[in-house]
C-alpha cells in the first residue's frame, strides 16, 4: 500500500503542478510539497526523505519545462481492452526542438 500511494501522489501532484504553471501561477517548493503529502494516508504518512526527494525532482522536471498542453484524459482501445489515463506535452528549456509527453495513470 505505502508504495502505491506513493506513486498515486506523485502523479496528482505532477498534474496539480502542471495547471498551476499552465494558468500562470507559480507553486513554491513549500506549497508542493503540502499538496504531495496532503494525500497521504494518516497510517502511512511518513515524511521519508525518498518522497521528499521525489517531489522536489518532480517540481525541477516541470518548472523546467514549457507546457504546451496541460493534463488531459486519454482512452486508447486495443481490441477489447480500454487503457485510461492523462497526458501532458512539455518541451524542455534547454532542448527547444524536443517536447515529450509525461503520461499519468488511473488507479494505479
Amino acid at each position: 500500500m505505502p508504495q502505491k500511494t506513493f506513486i498515486t501522489e506523485a502523479e496528482k501532484t505532477a498534474q496539480w503542478f502542471i495547471d498551476e504553471r499552465f494558468d500562470g501561477r507559480t507553486p513554491t517548493l513549500k506549497e508542493t510539497h503540502l499538496r504531495y503529502f496532503a494525500g497521504w494516508d494518516q497510517k502511512y504518512y511518513v515524511r521519508s526523505r525518498d518522497g521528499i526527494k521525489a517531489c522536489r525532482r518532480l517540481r525541477e522536471i516541470v518548472w523546467r519545462c514549457e507546457i504546451f498542453q496541460p493534463v488531459t484524459p486519454y482512452a486508447l482501445a486495443i481490441g477489447d481492452v480500454v487503457i485510461t489515463g492523462e497526458y501532458a506535452v512539455l518541451r524542455s528549456s534547454r532542448l527547444k526542438k524536443h517536447a515529450f509527453a509525461l503520461y499519468l495513470r488511473h488507479g494505479a
